[in-house]
């Protein structure tokens, strides 16, 4: 997709109509994009829609650079901070922090994450210039067609959820489900600025490191490579790898799968990084029910 071609989809977006003219909101709108995704999956247009001027290479060293940054910072340098505030490291992190304290810690490591990623990124492609001359790596917030994406993929999240049941069944002494454990423990302890730091750590800062980082650079990198299709899956089980949990790969798997099909869909980052906080609000509510007895 040239530059030209992206222009003009963007004020088009902007008018919030579709090729035909019509709002894009209507049913056929979105029956259009699902035969233009299928297209493309089936069609090798990928290579004109998610083009990177980068090789496969570059690629391998951002992941290991990414890979190291992410696992020093996470294994070295955050438990550093924690024995230096004079608490044992060799301690359970759980039993050795107050509620609100824990709560701190995750959201300090995801900022931690959200700015290494951010940083590796822009200093390893500044020469490429992506935000200026990639459209797919430029959020766009305003706009129609592309959020058509977000009803469509929100019916088949619940899909995850069973994914989840059966992920329990197979893997029954694997981690707690969907890491929720420490919320539900703030939530029954009574301290609501520990359940705001959750809040803002699963809802405003986990989706835009990891979206940027799997969807906005792996995915396009690897269909350089690889048939989108192939691209989507590889991005998606990088993606639930790094979450170092057996039980929870199956899910994170489907569910990055998804998030790489509606950013492939609206060719916009800001789409799944909307649909993931929308899972992750929806997850955590679900979590505060239940640790309330509400059932809801």
């Amino acid at each position: 997709m040239g530059p030209e071609q992206d222009e003009s989809q963007s004020e088009e977006d902007q008018r919030g109509a579709g090729p035909s003219g019509r709002p894009a909101w209507h049913v056929g709108g979105l029956a259009e994009e699902v035969r233009r995704l299928c297209r493309q999956l089936s069609s090798r247009q990928w290579r004109q829609a998610l083009q990177v001027p980068w090789s496969g290479r570059k690629t391998f060293e951002i992941v290991l650079l990414w890979l190291a940054a992410y696992w020093t910072f996470s294994h070295a340098l955050l438990p550093a901070g924690v024995e230096w505030f004079g608490l044992d490291a060799d301690v359970n992190l759980a039993a050795a922090l107050s509620s609100r304290r824990q709560a701190l810690v995750h959201v300090v490591l995801d900022l931690g994450n959200l700015a290494l990623t951010h940083f590796i990124l822009r200093q390893s492609l500044r020469e490429y210039k992506p935000r200026k001359n990639l459209a797919w790596f430029r959020p766009r917030w305003v706009g129609s067609r592309q959020w058509l994406w977000l009803p469509l993929a929100c019916g088949v999240l619940p899909l995850v959820e069973r994914t989840v049941i059966w992920s329990q069944e197979i893997f029954p002494s694997g981690p707690e489900q969907l890491g929720v454990t420490l919320i539900e423990q703030s939530v029954t302890s009574g301290d609501p600025v520990a359940a705001l730091l959750y809040f803002s750590m699963v809802v405003f800062c986990a989706p835009f490191w990891e979206e940027l980082m799997f969807r906005g650079f792996l995915l396009p990198s690897l269909a350089k490579l690889i048939p989108l299709p192939g691209a989507i899956l590889l991005s998606s089980a990088f993606f639930a790898l790094i979450h170092f949990s057996v039980q929870r790969f199956l899910p994170l798997l489907l569910l990055g799968v998804i998030f790489g099909l509606v950013f492939v869909g609206s060719r916009n980052l800001a789409a799944p990084i909307v649909l993931h906080a929308l899972y992750n609000t929806w997850i955590f509510w679900r979590v505060v029910s239940r640790a309330l007895g509400t059932g809801l």
